[in-house]
């Protein structure tokens, strides 16, 4: 039996976008999967019953499409195996500060280009973090949220990276979000599923740390 993250490992890597749909057949992936087609349409079967993906039969094959619930799995799967992998910690430290409030606003915006990439619905606003220094942030390796046009506005592409967020013995895994590819600036916006301030108990002037994974 192979383990589902390794047949929804094997599905993204068909697509350039995950949340895109594609197609493909039952041979195909019980090629890739050394299995028979049979045992590649069961295993298609299984996702879909587990709402991990969404199918539907075509002329040309099977129409496949991760779910967001399928792209949290791999996310998860991969944070998992960042900090198992890599050794190198990048720990920057901050203290809790209000922001001027765009943060809520602009969660809004960008909420279900976030949800189909990163996997789950934001909390519509940002943890804000302010340094005495620069923090100084390579987001080569982010996850891209693209840009778009609504109402006449131009919403610039942005990067998302995981990071884990430390203050005293909690801690919980989110995501740093910027608006370019690097970036030198004395704070930090951190997004999560959760509120952070009331997951975690912060208050203004609290000094936590993140960890990039």
């Amino acid at each position: 039996m192979i383990h589902t993250t390794v047949i929804l490992y094997e599905l993204a890597k068909l697509t350039d976008e995950i949340d895109k749909k594609f197609i493909i057949s039952s041979s195909k992936l019980g090629s890739t999967l050394g299995v028979s087609q049979q045992t590649a349409s069961r295993y298609l079967k299984e996702l879909e019953d587990k709402k991990l993906i969404k199918r539907s039969i075509t002329p040309h094959g099977q129409e496949i499409q991760l779910t967001t619930s399928g792209i949290s799995t791999l996310n998860e799967v991969c944070l998992n195996l960042n900090q198992k992998l890599f050794k190198k910690r990048v720990i920057l430290k901050g203290k809790i500060v209000t922001g001027i409030g765009e943060g809520a606003y602009y969660i809004k915006e960008y909420m279900d280009k976030i949800k189909e990439r990163l996997g789950f619905s934001p909390f519509p606003g940002t943890l804000n973090l302010k340094s005495s220094g620069n923090f100084k942030i390579n987001m080569g390796d982010g996850i891209t949220i693209t840009g778009f046009e609504r109402d006449n506005r131009t919403f610039g592409e942005v990067k998302c990276l995981p990071v884990k967020l430390s203050s005293g013995k909690k801690n919980i895994n989110c995501h740093l979000i910027l608006p370019q590819r690097t970036h030198h600036t004395d704070e930090l916006e951190i997004i999560s599923k959760f509120n952070l301030r009331e997951k975690l108990g912060l208050n203004d002037g609290d000094e936590v740390e993140i960890e990039i994974i």
